[in-house]
């Protein structure tokens, strides 16, 4: 039985090395084995390789209400699910959808250095011709924490409750994820 747990032990340890290697794209072989009963019980790298690429691995907190995962970490990246508010009319949930769409449509990336300008976004935005209705807050199209930029051309007028809501919601997502982890898309639905 010890025997069986030493091998077990290798086996997955030398499996977690592939799935990691996978998901930061570095390069872990597995160790070469102490003993002849070892040898016979080595990891197949290619196979490991193959599993590795082929699997999704899920983590997060769930949401016990849906039981759901918020987020999904793929060898290439991570997608990113977030909620309509209970409140949001259809306008609303329409403008929510397309925010969404434009981040999974954007290069973004997890960006735990960004620094906003200290000139007000709304008043830049305005200066530059653009309106803004009383309810809307001028958004980043591709938010900060996502590597978006403080540029004209990624900024945008969003319905005050959408924009206050996915900030929030994201930063909670990506807090655990290290700095430059690549977002693949980011979906949105109902609780």
């Amino acid at each position: 039985m010890i025997r069986f747990k030493n091998i077990m032990s290798q086996t997955l340890s030398a499996i977690g090395r592939q799935v990691v290697a996978k998901i930061t794209k570095r390069v872990a072989d597995p160790p070469e084995p102490r003993s002849p009963e070892a040898a016979d019980t080595a990891v197949n790298k290619q196979a490991v390789d193959t599993t590795a690429s082929e699997s999704l691995v899920e983590f997060g907190a769930s949401n016990s209400e849906t039981n759901s995962w918020l987020i999904r970490e793929t060898p290439a990246g991570q997608d990113i699910h977030v909620y309509h508010m209970r409140k949001w009319n259809s306008v609303q949930r329409e403008a929510a959808a397309l925010k969404a769409q434009r981040l999974s449509n954007s290069d973004a990336s997890v960006n735990r250095d960004s620094a906003r300008d200290p000139k007000s976004v709304r008043r830049r935005y305005i200066e530059a011709g653009n309106e803004v209705a009383p309810d809307e807050d001028v958004d980043h199209i591709r938010d900060l924490q996502l590597n978006g930029s403080e540029e004209l051309s990624n900024l945008a007028a969003l319905d005050r409750s959408v924009n206050r809501s996915f900030g929030p919601q994201i930063r909670h997502r990506i807090k655990d994820l290290p700095h430059g982890a690549r977002i693949n898309k980011v979906t949105i639905g109902d609780r």
